[in-house]
């Protein structure tokens, strides 16, 4: 053993004989010394952190289900763990949606039937935003009108502007909690559409992961492309379900047709709940402003 390695392991008092702790796995040696030590220690692990969040992000863009694959088969220690990997696309993807709240100054801002900041609406607006919960056809809130009366007086005394911030900023906090929420719900309909297979469902969990993950990466990319959001709207459409194809045809090894009337099934499913958790964020928030 070199000097600067103990004898028993500084962390659970093990004896060690090797690099690292076979009790608790530390590494077996005394981080005190030459300030160059530290320096190393920190640039080393930044550059491994760097290098595993690369290599992540090209499998999780170019090869669908490799990084669920892998990981499954017990190579984790290459890659950036499943949570944190998630952790890191989402607050990236959320921090980047908390910068761009919609500018309404050109448009008409209804709260009911009442138009707020101005006498009243402008012909020639932009366009028109809601907040409608008055019972009528075709509005599926307004069960919501006698809780939100309250709330409905107080939007109608504030600046269009000042109220379309607060409830994007209220989104853009809220939303980030109830999409982890939303993930055991997405692993447990993978749980029911392979529920023949054996397959756990902390697999489908990772894979739930994984997905989401790589949702967030490519919400986040068409913030930097400056095209027309209809194109990013069919590009999704496209990429979206073929990539999710590609990766559940590599994790679950069905065929074709399995693998694409399950992807179906998941599609659907996902897009309802996600909006089910979309509106009932949005309800909350509208509720605490």
């Amino acid at each position: 053993m070199s000097p600067s390695t103990p004898s028993a392991c500084l962390n659970c008092g093990t004896a060690v004989d090797d690099a690292f702790c076979r009790r608790c796995g530390q590494k077996a040696e005394d981080r005190r010394g030459p300030l160059r030590r530290l320096l190393a220690d920190f640039f080393g692990e930044a550059i491994s952190l760097e290098s595993r969040l690369f290599r992540g992000l090209r499998d999780l863009f170019f090869r669908p289900g490799r990084l669920t694959e892998e990981y499954l088969a017990g190579k984790r220690a290459s890659q950036l763990p499943p949570l944190r990997l998630y952790l890191v696309a989402s607050l990236f993807f959320f921090f980047l949606f908390s910068l761009t709240p919609p500018d309404v100054s050109d448009a008409n801002v209804f709260v009911g039937d009442q138009v707020i900041g101005r006498e009243e609406p402008d012909p020639d607006a932009s366009g028109n935003v809601r907040f409608d919960f008055e019972p009528g056809p075709g509005n599926p809130f307004w069960w919501l009108e006698p809780r939100m009366e309250k709330q409905q007086e107080k939007f109608r005394q504030m600046e269009p502007q000042v109220l379309i911030d607060a409830v994007y900023h209220g989104i853009a906090s809220a939303l980030p909690k109830a999409l982890i929420l939303f993930l055991p719900i997405l692993a447990f309909v993978l749980k029911l559409l392979f529920l023949r297979s054996g397959i756990l469902y902390f697999d489908h969990f990772i894979f739930a992961l994984h997905l989401q993950s790589f949702l967030f990466c490519l919400f986040s990319v068409s913030w930097f492309v400056p095209v027309p959001a209809v194109y990013w709207l069919v590009f999704f459409v496209v990429v979206a379900p073929v990539y999710l194809v590609l990766a559940m045809r590599r994790v679950y090894r069905q065929g074709w047709i399995r693998i694409l009337l399950k992807t179906a099934i998941l599609v659907f499913v996902y897009l309802f709940v996600l909006a089910m958790v979309f509106f009932a964020t949005l309800l909350w928030v509208m509720s605490t402003i």
